[in-house]
């Protein structure tokens, strides 16, 4: 059962972290997954480093892609947050995801090339996703850290 004062500070924590710039939001995660694994029995948790640096190419290809259609004010890791990020590779999801809706949807009967048209958004939504998931991902850990050091 959740206490109100835990959800505050959960809620204050999310905020903080959901505005993070990349910058600090790739320190915090990299500072959080090394002091998670230098903790007795999580010498282990050796996917929370390799979500540190997914992050930063993540954040990398979102921020610095060319033609991506990432906000040109925003395109630097000191302007950028999280909630930018997160929300530009979401647009992405869903706009992929309208189009395989769009040109799939009623129809009975597909050519070859309708199939290698499905294919190639199918995976490129699903990339998107694994890119949305490791972003959730990195925010969950630095949040359920700070909640831990907080004494929560």
């Amino acid at each position: 059962m959740s206490h109100p004062v835990n959800d505050q500070i959960l809620d204050n924590l999310s905020e903080e972290v959901g505005t993070m710039t990349i910058a600090v939001f790739i320190t915090e995660h990299t500072d959080t997954a090394n002091a998670i694994v230098a903790m007795p029995y999580n010498g282990h948790l050796t996917q929370i480093r390799e979500r540190s640096t997914a992050v930063a190419q993540i954040a990398s290809q979102v921020v610095h892609g060319v033609d991506n259609g990432f906000p040109e004010p925003k395109a630097s890791f000191y302007v950028a947050t999280w909630d930018d990020v997160v929300d530009h590779l979401e647009a992405n999801y869903n706009r992929l995801t309208k189009r395989i809706d769009d040109c799939y949807s009623g129809r009975s009967r597909y050519s070859v090339k309708d199939q290698k048209r499905l294919t190639r958004l199918t995976k490129q939504r699903e990339f998107f996703g694994q890119q949305l998931d490791v972003m959730r991902e990195a925010f969950h850990d630095i949040v359920d850290y700070k909640f831990d050091q907080k004494g929560g």
